[in-house]
């Protein structure tokens, strides 16, 4: 009869909804904007980056706009070539302004290679090492000749400064002045009688080589970070 169960039978269980991973899945509408969008999220997150890094142009440490200039030269974005000719012409930091110079660097054209000779004409000679420096990564010879004109200054760091630079290309004409920086070891601090030494060694002067690997030996940590 029917509602009467068998003997010996049991109730019918209930089952329990099917768990279908599939069936329970969020579903995405590419139609709406919660869709992954590769292409426009990593343009949105290119564009936030660019504009922390030119806000930071004005941060008041040199060191965060040293690095901001190092990644805008790494963007290279023509738009930017105007704020870091700006960096150059107004950082009150030197260092900046040398990073300035390089950060040029990173964009070719002969419009770059104008800029640089312009501001070249109007700067110390300091600010003028960083731009020779620039124009030989560019591979202008303008960069060499400005380097060895300073070489002949009379003020002893705008010298040693070129003659480092020079060492760095492997030019052989900065040996004089290096050596007789050396020579008044006492009067420089360590950082810069290891830079000495590092452009002798690049320009394959044994002593100087041999004397890198002895700092490297002594039971200062500081002093192997140096050497190293």
């Amino acid at each position: 009869a029917t509602g009467v169960r068998e003997k010996g039978t049991q109730a019918p269980v209930a089952k329990a909804p099917h768990s279908d991973a599939r069936a329970t899945a969020p579903q995405i509408d590419s139609g709406t904007e919660q869709a992954f969008a590769p292409t426009k999220d990593l343009r949105a997150l290119f564009t936030q980056v660019r504009t922390a890094l030119r806000q930071s142009l004005r941060h008041a440490k040199p060191e965060i706009r040293r690095s901001a200039l190092k990644g805008i030269a790494h963007i290279r974005d023509p738009e930017d070539i105007g704020k870091i000719v700006q960096s150059f012409q107004d950082d009150g930091d030197r260092s900046v302004r040398s990073a300035a110079a390089l950060a040029l660097a990173e964009y070719s054209g002969a419009e770059v290679v104008k800029r640089l000779l312009t501001e070249r004409a109007g700067a110390g000679p300091l600010e003028q090492i960083s731009i020779d420096r620039a124009l030989l990564r560019l591979g202008q010879t303008e960069g060499r000749r400005g380097l060895l004109s300073l070489l002949g200054s009379k003020k002893t760091q705008v010298a040693l400064s070129a003659a480092l630079a020079l060492a760095q290309t492997g030019d052989a004409r900065a040996n004089k002045i290096l050596k007789s920086a050396l020579a008044r070891g006492d009067e420089l601090k360590q950082v810069t009688v290891v830079a000495v030494l590092g452009a002798l060694a690049k320009l394959n002067n044994p002593s100087a080589v041999k004397s890198l690997r002895k700092g490297l030996e002594s039971p200062r940590a500081l002093d192997r970070l140096i050497f190293a």
